[in-house]
């Protein structure tokens, strides 16, 4: 897919630059934004390549060195040298090939093994399905910002941008479990604990993503005045709906039960749809909401995904999930955000006032959904046949 991609772009410069960019750009910029992404896909493989041996300190280790070597090369060029944006695209290059390569070679031992043609067919018909599942989810990450850029600015592409910055936030937790979760559940989804633990975490991610978005909500123009610039002080609303868009999506990331049962078509399906409905409210309401629209868009579209990831991954392996105690917690939490805008806004209240006062009480949702979700799980007795698939 990245080798399609890249090379339809080489002949495509003169298409895609007012289509993404809206200006020309140099060849030599443009040739080392495609050896990124070709560099982008050798880190993309060997970072499952780490995952799917069970090495977490190993995958660590490489995420650690391609975000040292990107960011090190670029802040050394731009303030040593004055480096421009050409010096950051070799940065960014630098920073997923080396450490791939470096990979690879250690890894060569299994890369270089003969597969066998059974195993071969199914691991094809396991991943063919997500081809166009990656092209859909591609499209839903880039269509928000390639629709502003048609209908507004590049200019709000940047603000959107720095929001999208902002609200990622929510992902940093969530994005290692992701992760290293799906490797350990497909070894031990028959283990009766597996269920619990992953109710547990799906329970404990929803109290800390409200948590976090509410913080956001209160303190989000306070950050961007004060790391960026006055200039983005209006994206303070972008930011919140961004980041709910982004707790979703972490959301569905903890349903494998597709995956289980191997039913990446099904998962593909999901992603088309989403990534079709992402393209259409874009253009829909960016229009009428500008930047907000956008947010909306995204956050709509990701609800819609996390329901249908939910609903596909119980059809298949069933989770007991505490929805009494999470639409509780979520209710409260709206509950919280609108009495905030409200109600202690007509109050007159100093705003850091009622930021805490805010925060504090959206503490009783939270411990509703995290205290029991942390709680020293039973023990419970494995059945025999679990010696004879751990020797399998």
């Amino acid at each position: 897919l990245y080798s399609v991609l890249v090379f339809a772009s080489l002949f495509g410069q003169r298409w895609l630059e007012p289509w993404i960019l809206g200006r020309p750009i140099a060849r030599v910029d443009y040739l080392l934004s495609l050896l990124f992404i070709a560099g982008s896909a050798l880190a993309y493989f060997s970072g499952n390549l780490l995952r799917s041996l069970m090495q977490p300190s190993g995958f660590a280790i490489f995420h650690a060195f391609r975000a040292v070597l990107m960011h090190g090369v670029a802040c050394i060029g731009l303030t040593g040298f004055g480096w421009s944006l050409r010096g950051v695209l070799v940065a960014c290059v630098l920073s997923q090939v080396l450490p791939s390569i470096v990979v690879v070679a250690a890894q060569r031992g299994f890369l270089l093994q003969r597969p066998r043609a059974a195993a071969l067919r199914e691991m094809l018909a396991f991943s063919l399905p997500l081809v166009p599942s990656s092209v859909a989810v591609f499209v839903s990450l880039w269509v928000d910002r390639i629709a502003i850029g048609q209908l507004m600015s590049i200019a709000d592409v940047g603000r959107y941008g720095v929001a999208l910055r902002f609200a990622s936030v929510v992902l940093l937790a969530a994005g290692g479990v992701q992760q290293a979760l799906l490797p350990l559940v497909i070894n031990h989804h028959q283990e009766p604990s597996t269920r619990l633990l992953l109710s547990r975490l799906f329970t404990a991610a929803v109290g800390l993503g409200l948590l976090l978005i509410v913080c956001l909500d209160q303190f989000a123009a306070d950050l961007v005045l004060r790391l960026t610039s006055p200039g983005y002080r209006d994206v303070a609303p972008v930011i919140v709906l961004l980041s709910a868009a982004c707790g979703f999506s972490a959301l569905g990331g903890l349903c494998p039960g597709m995956a289980i049962a191997r039913r990446t078509g099904i998962s593909a399906g999901i992603q088309g749809v989403t990534a079709a409905l992402n393209t259409v409210l874009n253009f829909a309401l960016i229009p009428y909401f500008g930047l907000v629209g956008a947010a909306s868009a995204t956050l709509i579209s990701s609800v819609v995904n996390c329901a249908c990831s939910i609903a596909g991954s119980q059809r298949f392996y069933k989770i007991d999930l505490p929805w009494t105690r999470l639409t509780v917690a979520l209710g409260l939490s709206i509950a919280m955000l609108t009495m905030h805008h409200t109600v202690f806004a007509a109050a007159a209240w100093p705003r850091w006032i009622a930021a805490m006062a805010t925060i504090a009480a959206l503490g009783v949702p939270t411990a509703l959904l995290i205290v029991p979700a942390l709680r020293k799980a039973p023990a419970v007795e494995q059945p025999a046949q679990n010696a004879a698939n751990d020797d399998r």
